[in-house]
């Protein structure tokens, strides 16, 4: 469940702030860790909340072992806790890359395993990683209540997105009443609308999957113009039959003339290609520009490096380079990648004041 979604705008956010607020101070920590862990499940399934809460419990657990602990036995829980914190982010996130090589190594089949990747699963594996080894070097003291340790690591604001948090930096926060403030809700809503704004461009390999586009925008942003190809701004031109010219002649010219196809590599079309780019950002009012190669499409993977650093260097635009299959099979790592880059243009639009 994304922000920008109607079920998250119209249900969810206002039926938490309503409990949140009335419930007694002591019980926010409460609410916001089950609210949190509510929002997850709806969003991401039964199994990725059961993986969550695992690493909750054992990270937990570790943080209260390894501040009791001494010597030795403190370094040993922190290598079985980032063993467990680790070793699940191998498993769901590497595991299927590993064995898909191993398989063309020893020429067996692989084909048999497939695991769904988790929402989020790097940012709150990470995210643990650096409260055990806060809690190991002293940085931090470990959590006494697990609600609090839940609400902390499942705060459905930045679970499925980041930044990644330091609990040194919220536990005066996460320990305090948190009274209502009118000011305080003026400004957060705020900031919400600011960031619910988000617009992007569309480029690169041709992309007729309506899927593909459903994916970004159910990620908080809202694609306002594509440019693949031969995509939908180039498709509006006319194609024009001159005299004596065959209907297929016109065709296969009129393709000539105005594909952006990367394959046309002398450097001022590849300079013009980026302008084209740059004047659709300024005319649609996009905040950012998202590129995009089929896998095997060799011209537009070079392409899409090159615009990863022309882009915002010489236009000001940031750009989010992916790789995709043919068919969305890897949403979830895609929805991931997405979801940090829209939050990264949000906070530079709130840090501008936009």
């Amino acid at each position: 469940m994304s922000f920008s979604t109607l079920p998250f705008l119209f249900y969810f956010l206002p039926a938490f702030l309503a409990v949140y607020y009335i419930v007694p101070a002591r019980f926010r920590n409460a609410v916001l860790a089950l609210g949190s862990l509510l929002f997850y499940w709806l969003g991401a399934g039964t199994g990725a909340l059961f993986v969550l809460l695992a690493l909750i419990l054992v990270n937990f657990a570790a943080g209260r072992l390894i501040e009791d602990a001494h010597g030795d036995e403190r370094r040993a829980w922190l290598i079985l806790a980032l063993a467990c914190d680790v070793g699940s982010l191998f498993y769901f996130k590497y595991m299927g890359w590993f064995l898909e090589n191993l398989g063309r190594l020893t020429n067996t089949d692989s084909s048999f395993f497939r695991v769904a990747l988790p929402l989020g699963v790097s940012f709150y594996v990470f995210q643990s990683i650096a409260y055990v080894a806060d809690v190991y070097r002293g940085d931090a003291e470990a959590e006494c209540s697990l609600l609090d340790y839940a609400a902390f690591q499942a705060m459905f604001p930045q679970l499925v997105m980041g930044p990644i948090l330091r609990l040194r930096d919220v536990s005066a926060e996460l320990h305090t009443k948190r009274p209502f403030s009118r000011a305080a809700v003026e400004s957060g809503f705020s900031l919400f609308v600011v960031g619910l704004g988000c617009k992007v461009v569309l480029a690169g390999s041709e992309n007729d999957d309506p899927e593909f586009t459903k994916l970004i925008e159910g990620c908080g942003a809202e694609v306002v113009c594509d440019r693949h190809c031969y995509g939908a701004v180039e498709s509006r031109a006319p194609i024009v039959v001159k005299d004596g010219e065959k209907p297929l002649t016109a065709i296969a010219r009129h393709y000539l003339e105005t594909s952006n196809c990367p394959r046309f590599m002398p450097q001022d079309i590849m300079r013009e290609r980026k302008q084209r780019l740059a004047d659709l950002a300024k005319e649609y009012k996009a905040d950012g520009i998202i590129v995009a190669s089929n896998k095997f499409c060799e011209y537009w993977s070079y392409e899409r490096t090159i615009d990863t650093i022309v882009m915002p260097r010489d236009f000001g635009y940031p750009v989010c380079s992916i790789e995709k299959e043919y068919i969305n099979g890897a949403s979830g790592q895609l929805r991931t990648r997405f979801q940090a880059f829209v939050e990264s243009i949000e906070i530079k639009k709130i840090q501008e004041g936009k």
